[in-house]
């Protein structure tokens, strides 16, 4: 580990062992925990509580195109992916921060990635490779021709070898407001947010209701409810 200043460098070697060939701008995933890595806050030494000091550079000195996917001050717990340019072998790279905020150079998924697929994982939990659930949106069945207008269910679909079951919870009267009547859902990767349709009264609304997927699905605290009318 080296100090400059307030930044911290501290290098990382990645050996995987056997032949891999020449992998061009590989997505190197960065998963670890550390209490240097907490929020200064909490003791440690980034200095902002959404980890924007934390970037990537090569052993020569040069920027790493990467992304933070997920990270938790409380614990020093960090998941990012870097762009390495040639990952022949053992690499090595220095992992930075500490200093002011920094912002990568470039995308780590270049234009040949059509589809990128990730693991649902929780940087707060112990072990990186535990896959939380895929959270949906629940209908209820109705005799009228607009259904959705009484959808106020979303659910939990835990991943396992068989899916065969969903968890449901009823997210209705969130913070005390009307969430009831939504139509379809968008997640920036953490949270849910549904979007607002029609009530029971047939009325179009804007009682916003978000999800924090990384709390307990059946926790009123993972809920919030706004009203953007």
């Amino acid at each position: 580990m080296e100090e400059t200043g307030q930044m911290i460098r501290r290098k990382l070697t990645i050996n995987p062992g056997g032949d891999i060939g020449n992998l061009k701008d590989f997505p190197l995933l960065v998963a670890l925990r550390d209490d240097g890595l907490k929020s200064v806050e909490r003791g440690g030494r980034v200095s902002g509580k959404a980890g924007g000091d934390i970037h990537f550079v090569s052993l020569e000195g040069d920027a790493l195109a990467y992304c933070i996917e997920s990270y938790v001050p409380e614990t020093g717990a960090l998941s990012a992916r870097v762009r390495i340019p040639s990952f022949t072998g053992a690499t090595s790279l220095y992992l930075c921060y500490g200093g002011v905020p920094v912002s990568s150079p470039d995308g780590v998924w270049d234009p040949h990635f059509t589809l990128v697929r990730h693991q649902s994982t929780d940087a707060r939990t112990e072990s990186f490779d535990e896959a939380q659930a895929l959270t949906v949106e629940a209908w209820i069945g109705s005799e009228q021709s607009n259904s959705d207008a009484f959808q106020v269910l979303v659910s939990r679909w835990s991943l396992r070898p068989v899916m065969d079951r969903f968890e449901s919870y009823d997210a209705g009267d969130t913070d005390g407001l009307d969430t009831k009547g939504y139509f379809g859902a968008v997640s920036d990767g953490r949270y849910v947010y549904f979007a607002p349709q029609l009530n029971a009264s047939q009325d179009r609304h804007g009682q916003v209701l978000r999800y924090d997927s990384w709390g307990a699905f059946d926790d009123p605290d993972s809920w919030e409810g706004y009203d953007a009318g």
